[in-house]
């Protein structure tokens, strides 16, 4: 075991009994737990930043690895060969022949998690930095990570995957019915107005049908006071003025039948009244990324929130959060996290915990309203939220888009779907400029696969069949059942076979046409 204390310094730890590795009075002990154990860490005179734990490990040569993403997934998941250098966030599977190894760490760490493995060896590094400066932790024992592990001869590498998903996860925080509806996002583009949320509305009314549950309709990015084609942060107090009151659009469309949803980018804003808020300035020096560790900070998101459910929105979008605080997306970082120094105002907590504080907090202002963390961590958020977009944005423009980010993050991280949080794989974006014979298959996978179903769509462009294809979809999504499952996901980073309660089914991603059937 090693452990890296200040900036870059690593120190062997050494261990008489393999339950305590130490040196003076830096004490890393292992403690036994279900399927695994803790890592419990004390250290009151030495600042630490990581912690490498290694296992001696034979790697079969034929081994396929699959590994999870900090945040979103990027089109980027599949089963790989071996990689040394692929870092492999919070948890990954290895698969060979009939064999399936699950290793990960439990949801709601107090430390950021990755994993990577060679020929002969499994890392997992543990960084408990506060930002990008080393933890002072004092007289505080701090128990940063519980790592788990999982081997099965007997059942499928998905049904392995779901299994240890629920075991990572034991207590998810689901939303209480299916979740489907409307988000303008996709056919707007933050080119919104209330009088276009409205025609959507009906849209989404009319598609529901008798359906008992009933959709959202999520107004999307340009909504806001200070919005424009190059700002999309704060204030959130009140609407533009192609909006009228909040409060007033929210009941317009609850008389519809339909519950209204809402985004936000809590994070970023133009003006601050304390430098000590600031966590980041933006490269133009205008902008602003909110420091969440800073008591004042957690109060004005609070209010935020506290604001938005008022005004009577059911379902609150927040988004961006992740590269707001370290300044790339998900599928940019390596071990360090981060491209930027990040000195967070609080220095007594970990990154991870400081992330934690702010879902939360987020989680209980919103009292009964659903959350969906978008750009949020995924061990982080689960658990918490409701609600998760596990993939970055499909497209209302280019299929390709779509199926790349959508259909990837649909198969690869359906495991994590009623285990961890309802996985989003996002939007249906439906526009003349995408055949529908495309957009009816990814339509059908999900609203066959029992998650999240919101499409974007111009009401005017919609022809009788696609009208048809809608309601079906609706009737499906707004149903509880069994969710999808990809066949050939093993082979196949955009799997086109699944099976569904609706039998086995083949997708043609690429051209030929085939009906919603």
């Amino acid at each position: 075991m090693r452990v890296e204390i200040g900036d870059m310094e690593w120190i062997e730890l050494y261990s008489d009994n393999q339950r305590q590795w130490k040196i003076n009075d830096l004490i890393v002990e292992l403690e036994e737990a279900h399927k695994g154990f803790t890592v419990r860490v004390a250290s009151p005179g030495i600042p630490l930043s990581r912690i490498q734990l290694t296992w001696r490990k034979k790697i079969f040569p034929e081994t396929k690895f699959l590994g999870d993403a900090f945040e979103r997934s990027y089109g980027d998941l599949g089963f790989e060969i071996l990689q040394p250098d692929r870092i492999m966030p919070w948890y990954f599977m290895a698969v060979h022949n009939n064999q399936t190894e699950c290793y990960g760490v439990m949801t709601d760490p107090n430390a950021l998690c990755s994993w990577q493995v060679n020929d002969t060896e499994i890392d997992l590094w543990i960084d408990i930095r506060n930002g990008t400066s080393p933890l002072q932790l004092g007289n505080r024992v701090l128990d940063a990570v519980t790592v788990v592990y999982d081997h099965t001869d007997t059942l499928e590498p998905f049904e392995a995957a779901t299994a240890f998903c629920e075991t990572m996860c034991p207590t998810p925080n689901l939303p209480r019915e299916p979740i489907y509806g409307g988000n303008d996002w996709y056919y707007a583009y933050g080119n919104n107005s209330e009088a276009l949320i409205l025609e959507h509305t009906a849209l989404i009314s009319n598609l529901s049908g008798a359906n008992a549950v009933r959709p959202f309709m999520v107004i999307d990015d340009g909504w806001q006071v200070d919005h424009s084609s190059s700002y999309n942060g704060g204030p959130w107090h009140q609407s533009n003025q192609k909006f009228g009151f909040m409060k007033e659009l929210a009941q317009k469309i609850k008389q519809m039948d339909v519950r209204p949803g809402i985004w936000l980018r809590p994070l970023l804003v133009h003006t601050v009244e304390n430098q000590d808020h600031i966590l980041h300035a933006q490269p133009n020096n205008s902008e602003y990324i909110l420091d969440i560790s800073h008591p004042d900070v957690l109060k004005k998101v609070s209010e935020d929130i506290e604001r938005i459910v008022d005004w009577g929105f059911e379902l609150i979008k927040h988004d961006f959060s992740t590269v707001d605080i370290f300044g790339q997306w998900g599928s940019e970082m390596n071990l360090q996290y981060t491209n930027k120094v990040i000195s967070f105002h609080d220095k007594t907590l970990t990154t991870a915990e400081i992330v934690k504080k702010f879902y939360k907090t987020i989680k209980e202002k919103s009292q009964s309203a659903y959350i969906i963390g978008c750009n949020t961590i995924s061990h982080l958020a689960a658990g918490v939220f409701e609600i998760q977009r596990t993939g970055d944005d499909t497209s209302g423009r280019e299929f390709s888009r779509t199926r790349k980010m959508g259909i990837n993050t649909l198969a690869y991280r359906m495991p994590q779907h009623n285990t961890f949080y309802s996985a989003d794989a996002d939007c249906v974006g439906i526009t003349t400029e995408i055949p529908w014979h495309q957009n009816v298959q990814w339509l059908q996978v999900l609203s066959n696969s029992g998650t999240p179903l919101f499409i974007s769509c111009n009401p005017n462009e919609l022809t009788e069949e696609m009208t048809m294809d809608l309601k079906k979809a609706f009737e499906l999504a707004s149903q509880y059942q069994n969710s999808a499952v990809p066949v050939d996901w093993l082979s196949n980073s955009y799997p086109s076979v699944w099976k569904s309660d609706q039998g086995l089914t083949r997708y043609e991603w690429y051209s030929s046409p085939r009906s919603f059937e």
